[in-house]
């Protein structure tokens, strides 16, 4: 049976502690490295089923100007999910190393605890640049106090096989508005290995699957509701497969995000490619992945 998570990416006021997912022990006097006003408090957030369990690592803070109390601040928000327990038959070590190398990408973190903390310094670095950056170039018409920088990493789906995470990226830094990103990141649960769109499918699928993805926005924009429809910022003909993917019950969704395809108004954009479809371009290592998918939703 899939377990299809709700994590609550940002939620206002709550913080909440992981244990240091390689060891299992509570890893609140790591943190005094970023900042005293980390509020952690061990939590379990969910016992799942199969004995999946999911704690969360959280940093909310104000930056301020010179860190001076009466200036203005600019609000910065790390979020990071990570599984501390899993069914037998899955390798959570591994899972775990994975999802702090997705998350933290730029090093080589061994455990999700270290990735955070690389993660959650950085921003808190940049929040400090961005506010001598304001400070010098002028801020007549620019509050300072709106800009913010949020990252989080949430658990989005656990099939018997597969578990899938997203991070969302969300900023505004100035301008007429914010922007927002998400990527998918999908795990073998047996070997922890991540699976990159070029693993998943077999050698020259893009001449074949790119057809695929142009037919469907083109059915889409063909159907009466004008809601459905997608303005293209590129000719049809040009939208390659995207690499950002999550499987559901029905086939592999490929994730566009804003200006990739859209202009920003049409915000994250989705289309599915059912499995009956994809199937032929799979890769026959992971035909069993998707077959399992396709049982735990039945």
């Amino acid at each position: 049976m899939k377990i299809k998570l709700a994590l609550f990416l940002f939620i206002a006021l709550l913080f909440v502690n992981c244990k240091d997912a390689s060891k299992g022990v509570n890893s609140s006097q790591a943190v005094d490295a970023i900042s005293d006003s980390t509020a952690w408090a061990q939590k379990e957030l969910a016992q799942l089923s199969n004995s999946w369990v999911i704690d969360t690592l959280s940093y909310d803070d104000i930056v301020r100007v010179n860190d001076d109390p009466k200036k203005q601040g600019m609000s910065i928000s790390v979020f990071m999910a990570c599984p501390i327990s899993s069914p037998k038959g899955t390798d959570l070590p591994a899972i775990q190393k994975t999802i702090a190398g997705i998350f933290d990408h730029e090093n080589k973190p061994a455990t999700p605890k270290e990735a955070f903390d690389n993660i959650a310094e950085k921003y808190r670095k940049d929040a400090q640049n961005y506010a001598r950056d304001w400070e010098v170039e002028g801020n007549e018409f620019i509050n300072f106090s709106n800009f913010e920088q949020s990252v989080g990493l949430s658990i989005a789906s656990i099939f018997s096989q597969l578990i899938t995470v997203s991070t969302g990226y969300s900023s505004y830094l100035g301008g007429a508005h914010g922007s927002f990103f998400v990527r998918y990141d999908n795990i073998e649960t047996k070997s922890g290995k991540h699976i990159p769109e070029e693993v998943l499918f077999k050698k020259d699928y893009e001449s074949k699957l790119a057809p695929m993805i142009r037919d469907e926005i083109a059915r889409r924009n063909s159907l009466p509701n004008e809601e459905e429809h997608l303005s293209l910022l590129v000719e049809l003909s040009e939208i390659q497969s995207s690499g950002n993917f999550y499987f559901d019950k029905t086939g592999i969704i490929f994730v566009y995000n804003q200006y990739e395809i859209t202009p920003y108004v049409q915000g994250v954009v989705e289309i599915s490619i059912p499995y009956s479809k994809i199937k032929p371009l799979i890769n026959d290592t992971y035909l069993p992945l998707i077959t399992s998918v396709e049982k735990d939703n039945a």
